[in-house]
């Protein structure tokens, strides 16, 4: 594997085959696949983690049904942000 966006997209398709599999704790199996791809990746230590970071994304996304970013993230709204004294 040459490089984290194969890496990622190997996992993607074999983390597609556990959850198809339906394993009892599909979060132990998903954990158990990014550390063996990340170890079995040949990539360097900095490209891994990246790797991993993308994976543990993914895994997020299909056990707990997270999503990335939110749709109205606090700091977009008026009543956000840093404020002088007087307007609090």
């Amino acid at each position: 594997m040459e490089n984290i966006k194969t890496v990622f997209e190997l996992y993607k398709t074999e983390a597609g085959r556990l959850e198809a599999g339906n394993p009892e704790d599909l979060n132990a199996a998903l954990i158990a696949l990014e550390n063996r791809m990340a170890d079995n990746s040949g990539l360097g230590e900095g490209d891994r983690l990246e790797a991993r970071a993308y994976m543990e994304e993914y895994r997020r996304k299909r056990v707990n049904g997270y999503k990335a970013g939110a749709d109205s993230p606090p700091i977009s709204e008026p009543w956000s942000g840093p404020r002088s004294e007087d307007q609090l």
